[in-house]
């Protein structure tokens, strides 16, 4: 650990430098009643470790906090309440929050580090910056080893690549998705407007509203941002796409449709064939008349009950290659539902050809969640917003 520090956080400064006692203990941190010194917390530092692991595992930031929400763990807001800290009556209630996992996957704190002014993420030794403040290494017992933690900061550079891609190419959501946004409560598709915001870089913010109430004031007031809309789809594809492409490489997707369209194509095979005899039939009947060996009465008899069962045979040929045209289909989708997601993971840019393969429809509730329903029958994500 580094004392030099320690020394300088009362009020003799150490090595010319005084940056005094940090006022907020981070979560996963309790502070030493003596030394004022951060100490592991035993028992949240087990969840921060956890968060870092499930990050490393590429689950999204919104997933993280569901499993934690799912599983009951206080978030920090909630364990200050609990431990008397925090004497405000909303902590209690508080929840995990996209921001909170990302704030505590984003602190150095965590290996060791101490930063005062802005964050930094470097594993520097003390340094002094205008644009980072102080960074002083080795401060405090790490949860996390740097290992891990800078993996996890190339998780999150990545993830922040896709939503400035996503967001450079595609402030056209709502020309990419057109016809695909939906109101869960009339079922009438959402329009655009803006809005302008003092408080946001971009004044003029697109906005989704229900048409119905829009133009005729009809339905309820419910609306989503395209920032929002866009982070819903970052979320949806991303917990999705796992799934898509491992189905994909063993053939779960695909698997029932091959095995029926090889079903159905060798019981074409049957009918071809005998589709092929009842015409050779037919044409013998015609030999053995013209040869006289067959009255033109006896053939007439039964060439017309094996045309008329040629012509049920002809009937049932044409039902199977529907069948068959369908399944080739599926097939085909299905194919090309899993390249839509290969070609995202290569190129993280939502386009309108990804779009049109991936979305089948999006469906946004009063409540702000957004149920994102995929072209292919059994995918699906439901998005539900951070708490403010």
């Amino acid at each position: 650990m580094n004392l030099a520090y320690c020394n300088s956080t009362d009020s003799s400064p150490a090595c010319g430098i005084n940056i005094g006692c940090s006022t907020k203990v981070p979560y996963g941190y309790m502070r030493h009643p003596k030394t004022k010194a951060f100490m592991v917390d035993p028992d949240a530092s087990r969840i921060v470790a956890r968060i870092y692991a499930l990050r490393s595992e590429l689950y999204n930031l919104t997933a993280i906090a569901d499993i934690l929400n799912s599983e009951g763990i206080p978030s920090p807001s909630k364990l200050k309440y609990l431990r008397g800290e925090l004497n405000y009556s909303r902590a209690k209630t508080t929840l995990w929050s996209r921001k909170t996992v990302r704030d505590i996957l984003s602190d150095q704190v965590y290996i060791g580090n101490r930063v005062h002014g802005r964050d930094h993420s470097t594993s520097s030794k003390t340094t002094m910056n205008p644009e980072t403040g102080i960074v002083v290494s080795d401060a405090h017992p790490p949860i996390i080893e740097q290992s891990l933690f800078d993996q996890v900061q190339r998780i999150n550079e990545q993830e922040t690549m896709k939503i400035a891609h996503i967001s450079e190419h595609g402030r056209n959501n709502k020309t990419k998705l057109l016809g695909k946004l939906i109101c869960a409560d009339c079922g009438k598709p959402l329009v655009s407007f803006a809005r302008k915001s003092a408080k946001r870089k971009n004044p003029n913010s697109v906005f989704y509203e229900c048409s119905d109430y829009h133009n005729f004031k009809r339905c309820s007031t419910h609306y989503i941002g395209d920032d929002m809309l866009t982070e819903a789809l970052i979320d949806a594809i991303a917990a999705t796409s796992n799934a898509v492409l491992i189905a994909n490489r063993y053939g779960r997707d695909i698997g029932p449709q091959k095995k029926k369209l090889s079903a159905l194509e060798k019981t074409s095979s049957v009918l071809a064939q005998k589709h092929t005899q009842l015409s050779l039939q037919l044409r013998d009947l015609y030999e053995q008349m013209s040869n006289g060996k067959i009255t033109c009465a006896y053939r007439d008899e039964v060439s017309t009950a094996v045309k008329k069962e040629r012509d049920a045979l002809e009937a049932r040929q044409k039902r199977l290659e529907s069948q068959m045209n369908e399944l080739k289909q599926q097939i085909q989708a299905i194919l090309f539902f899993a390249d839509a997601f290969k070609a995202y993971q290569r190129r993280p840019v939502l386009t309108q050809e990804l779009a049109n393969v991936m979305f089948d429809k999006i469906e946004v509730h009063t409540d702000s969640s957004i149920v994102i329903r995929f072209r292919l029958a059994g995918y699906q994500y439901t998005y539900i917003p951070p708490k403010p």
